[in-house]
Parts: structure tokens; sequence; C-alpha cells
């Protein structure tokens, strides 16, 4: 009797190893070099800048999101947790109270703030320097929290949807892009902004710039001449912003009504909706059909992207060379599907990627 108590008391225990979440140490890099070893997942963080904040909501980890800066504002439920000062200078005395497992913050603050910081918590730093190092930043922060699957699909979206656009065609004019107008500031080398212009084809008039945020004198500007002038919206004032005057009104771009806006945090944010932006610019100003819609399905990353947010790949089948979407879905998510559900009949255009197994699709 007694040793049949002992083989289930024995077998209890075995499940029970099996079945209980594992939580093992985890090494991560930061963007300066430095190593920090989490014996655990992290249930106290802190974020000290958007894209990091943006990227801890996309993984589903915002469970443990203690606290933000002002200008962490996506998703709109980030506003309920608690501010600790701004991203360049953070709340020490407040960031004491709440005891922090994890500080996540940029390269913006001081060396004495950081090495105020680094005496009392793990601080890890996030400079993305290209699209690259953006993936890279999910893939550990996916790590950190142990979120590897969801940061898995971010990743692919990113890498696949420079691919995705490229293979709709359209032209590769040269873009001046701007940070700001008074005075003008682009992007030079050593920027993700640089790298991002680059993969989706669109050719930087300040790539070879060495100063990664090149202010632009008058003279400058007249020799860039681009084709194409692309402006934050909500900085710069969205439609009303002004190019009137000199030496605006005596670029090419500017004479030709060739002026196009984008959305500041989708381009200006090291994070999941980069991949957003990357498509807006794309409809704009490389197929000249900002209303249009992007859909890619890639049966070998299994991963789904409508206008550079993820979407339900499951609810896509791929028969005989073509995909197609459960109509329920095509709905909800605004796509007007043919009876058959086959995509390329509702699409604009297509194209196929045979090393993805991707489909890519024009939409209205």
């Amino acid at each position: 009797m007694r040793s049949r108590f002992s083989r289930i008391i024995a077998l209890a225990l075995a499940v029970l190893m099996l079945t209980a979440p594992v939580s093992a140490a985890v090494k991560v890099t930061d963007d300066v070099g430095k190593t920090i070893t989490l014996t655990s997942v992290p249930k106290r963080v802190i974020s000290l800048a958007p894209n990091v904040t943006e990227i801890i909501y996309a993984l589903g980890a915002q469970s443990s999101l203690m606290g933000r800066t002002p200008v962490d504002d996506y998703p709109p439920e980030v506003k309920n947790v608690p501010v600790m000062g701004d991203y360049t200078q953070p709340n020490i005395e407040l960031l004491l109270t709440k005891k922090p497992d994890l500080i996540i913050g940029t390269v913006s603050f001081s060396k004495d703030t950081y090495d105020i910081m680094q005496k009392y918590w793990n601080v890890f730093i996030a400079d993305s320097k290209s699209v690259n190092d953006v993936s890279s930043l999910i893939d550990r922060m996916g790590m950190i929290f142990q979120k590897q699957t969801q940061a898995k699909k971010l990743e692919e979206q990113i890498r696949l949807m420079p691919v995705a656009l490229k293979s709709l065609g359209g032209q590769h004019p040269r873009v001046l892009l701007l940070m700001w107008n008074d005075p003008p500031m682009s992007v030079g080398k050593g920027t993700f902004i640089n790298d991002m212009l680059s993969q989706i084809g669109l050719i930087s008039v300040t790539a070879s710039y060495s100063q990664p945020w090149p202010t632009l004198g008058e003279e400058s500007l007249l020799n860039l001449n681009p084709d194409y002038i692309l402006y934050p919206e909500k900085s710069m004032g969205g439609e009303t912003a002004s190019f009137k005057g000199q030496p605006w009104s005596d670029l090419k771009a500017v004479k030709q009504g060739k002026v196009v806006s984008f959305n500041d945090d989708w381009v200006f944010r090291a994070g999941p909706r980069l991949t957003q932006g990357m498509a807006q610019l794309y409809l704009k100003v490389s197929l000249q059909k900002p209303e249009a819609k992007v859909l890619f399905v890639s049966n070998k990353a299994q991963v789904a992207s409508l206008n550079g947010s993820l979407i339900d790949y499951s609810k896509f089948t791929l028969k005989n060379g073509r995909f197609y979407i459960d109509p329920a879905y095509a709905k909800q998510l605004g796509i007007a599907a043919s009876s058959t559900a086959n995509l390329r009949s509702i699409s604009l255009q297509t194209a196929w990627v045979s090393t993805e197994k991707m489909g890519v699709f024009l939409l209205k």
C-alpha cells in the first residue's frame, strides 16, 4: 500500500514539474553593449520611450508596464499608465517608489542619469540605427518577456513588408524626408529612417550625409532639388503645412505639387508600426495610390498583414497557387470579397513572391 502511495506521489510531482511554467534566466545585450541577466520575467517595467511602449503592447506584455513618458500615447489605453518623467530626464524619486525590476530607455538621457539608474536597477538601452536593429530589438524584448512567438510574427512582418511592396512595382524617385522644416532637418547615415527609405526603394537625397539628422541650408536644398518632399503631418500641421517662399518655391517638388505628408509616429518610432509607415509612403509616392491597401500573405512565414498591421493568418488558405480569405473575415477587414473569396479577383494588382510563398494584393 505504501509503495503504491509513493508511486502516486512521484507521478503527481512529475506531472506538476511538466506543467508548471519554467522561467529560465535570460541574458540580453542592449544597444550600448551591456548584457543584463534576468532570472524571471520582469513584472514591474518602466518604459522611457514611446517605441518601447508600443513593442510591449504589441507583444502582449502590457500587464508588466508600470510607468511611461508623457509622449507615449499608443495604444490609447497606455494613458492609464503613470508618467515617470520625461524620456530625457526621468523622475528618479518617483522611480524609487515604483521599485522596477527593469527600465527600458534610449540614449536620450544624460550619462549622470544613466549612471544613477544603473546603481539601483536593470537598465536596457535601445538605439536602433537600421530596420534590422528594430527587428533585433523586438526579438530581444520577446526574450525578456517570454513572448517569442508574437515577436517572431512582428519580425517577419518587418522583413517581408519591403519585399511585398517592391513586388508591386512602381517608381523609385529621389525624396527629401523632413523631420522638421524650420530650419529644414532631414535624415542621414546611421538612422533606421534612412535605411527604411532605402529598403522600400525610395532614394533619399540626404542618404550620404554623415550626420544622422542634418540641417539643410538654402543652397543645399536647391542643389538637392528632390522629386518629392515628404513631411510629418502631425508636427508640421498636416495639410496646412506651408512650403511657400524661397527656397521652397524654387524646388521641383513644390512646383509640381509633389509634397506628401506621412504619419509621424509610424515613421519616427522604431517599433512595430514602422511597417505601416512603409506601406503609407509606398502607396502615396511609389504607386501614387494613397487610398489603396496592401495585403500580403506568406505561407512560408505564416504571417498576414494589411497596410502594415498584422492580421489573422489562419483566415487565409492557399489552393492551387491562389489565396482565399474567409468571407466573414474579409467583411470585418473592410475588404470587398467576391462570392468565392478569391483575393486575386478583387485586387487591382497582384504579385507572387515564390521564395516566400507569398501573395501580394493591391486592394481598393
